[in-house]
């Protein structure tokens, strides 16, 4: 799977991808990048990086605190636990 970018604004983004760490794990990697006056991309400050089973709640985590900036309804999303319990047995 190649990288995910989000741009964020003209000359940044946000770069969502995997990182194996030197034990073995992988995490999901979500990066800030500027990009200079030649172009190229450089990294901004630290990425961050969660475990995948945690991806599904810092992204509804985001698109909480966004609604609450934009002031707008939340549209929950489903945690893992909601989909486990909505399955037919």
């Amino acid at each position: 799977m190649s990288d995910l970018t989000i741009d964020t604004g003209p000359d940044t983004r946000l770069v969502v991808s995997r990182w194996d760490t030197p034990r073995g794990r992988s995490l999901v990697a979500i990066t800030p990048e500027y990009r200079d006056r030649q172009g190229q991309w450089h990294l901004a400050h630290s990425a961050v990086s969660f475990a995948p089973a945690a991806a599904a709640e810092v992204a509804a985590a985001v698109l909480e605190v966004a609604a609450v900036i934009e002031g707008g309804p939340v549209d929950p999303m489903p945690t893992q636990r909601d989909r486990e319990e909505s399955r037919m047995p």
